[in-house]
């Protein structure tokens, strides 16, 4: 066939049809080759390089944005499209199931064009990066490159179809070596619900109590004020007696707990569409009958992004285990 599958350009092929001379006898041969020629290039062929019209079955089929299961690693994705891309552009897409969950700062590299970042969109309009969780192996997800991200180097916006229920564990954060001044987690984009389970936690140096703040923009900043949580603010002790004293913005998931001691506990958290949220938190430490409650909400712009436990005055001791569920 005498079309260029890299321009697409048909040229007939030379014989004595062409080009045609005056005078000159043509070929019968040459005229049914070209007949021959001319029917193969208008033939419906699939479209085996980006110059080359596709078939109604590759449309439908999304075949030419199908990149069936991602490769690589938990941080450095790679995907391949078919025909191969050789550049990105603003406003490209394609589809593909996550082959392995995603840790912290990804980047994804298609047909080893280069690898970029891969964001989140937020409530607020400004894509975050993508961190643990936000892509869970086996899932679908949507990928649409965008030159502006990370100051114009380019990046990717990854949406993410969320599974139908069920708890999944999403990831795992133990403090080892040292001491740590907090441990931050980031709540999964498709997660209507999230649990935070605490093992063996104690605080490093001094008796405090066990705290949480949230985050509504990526971690970038926590509230710090109880009117940042939407004038919603309360915690109840199994005593009976109300507290709505949060002037610091912070949880107060215990009471003071001693460096000899090591508690377990989970907090769990419930997205509202166009609020930040309605959080539930129960306490347990070495006496059950000391329960807390927590909520807030009503009135905020942005619905909960991470999540940050620490102790006050002091740093989380080695040995403690933070582990992150999430479920639609």
């Amino acid at each position: 066939m005498s079309r260029n599958t890299s321009t697409g350009v048909y040229s007939a092929p030379s014989s004595t049809w062409n080009p045609v001379v005056d005078g000159t006898v043509i070929s019968s041969a040459d005229w049914t080759a070209l007949l021959a020629d001319l029917s193969t290039a208008l033939a419906h062929a699939t479209a085996t390089t980006r110059a080359l019209y596709p078939t109604t079955a590759q449309v439908q089929d999304g075949a030419l944005v199908w990149a069936g299961s991602t490769a690589g690693s938990s941080t450095a994705i790679t995907a391949t499209l078919a025909p191969a891309i050789t550049a990105y552009t603003t406003g490209l897409q394609f589809r593909a199931k996550i082959g392995t969950s995603c840790g912290a700062n990804p980047t994804l590299n298609v047909n080893s064009v280069g690898a970029k970042k891969v964001y989140i969109q937020t409530a607020s309009g400004t894509p975050r990066q993508a961190s643990t969780g936000d892509l869970i192996a086996g899932f679908m997800a949507s990928f649409t490159y965008d030159s502006t991200l990370d100051s114009s180097a380019g990046g990717w916006i990854a949406e993410v179809a969320a599974p139908a229920s069920g708890w999944i564990q999403i990831s795992t954060t133990a403090v080892s070596g040292s001491p740590a001044t907090e441990v931050d987690i980031t709540i999964p984009s498709w997660a209507t619900f999230i649990r935070v389970e605490w093992h063996a936690c104690a605080p490093s140096g001094a008796t405090a109590p066990l705290c949480a703040r949230i985050s509504e923009d990526g971690g970038s900043n926590y509230l710090t004020g109880g009117s940042d949580y939407g004038g919603i603010v309360m915690g109840i002790r199994s005593t009976g007696t109300t507290e709505s004293a949060m002037s610091s913005g912070r949880l107060d998931l215990s009471a003071g707990i001693l460096t000899s001691q090591t508690v377990d506990g989970y907090i769990t958290m419930r997205r509202a569409i166009g609020a930040p949220a309605d959080i539930q938190s129960w306490y347990i430490d070495d006496t059950p009958t000391r329960v807390r409650h927590v909520a807030y909400g009503g009135g905020g712009t942005a619905a909960p992004t991470n999540i940050r436990f620490y102790f006050p005055g002091t740093s989380v001791a080695v040995g403690s285990t933070f582990t992150l569920f999430a479920r639609a």
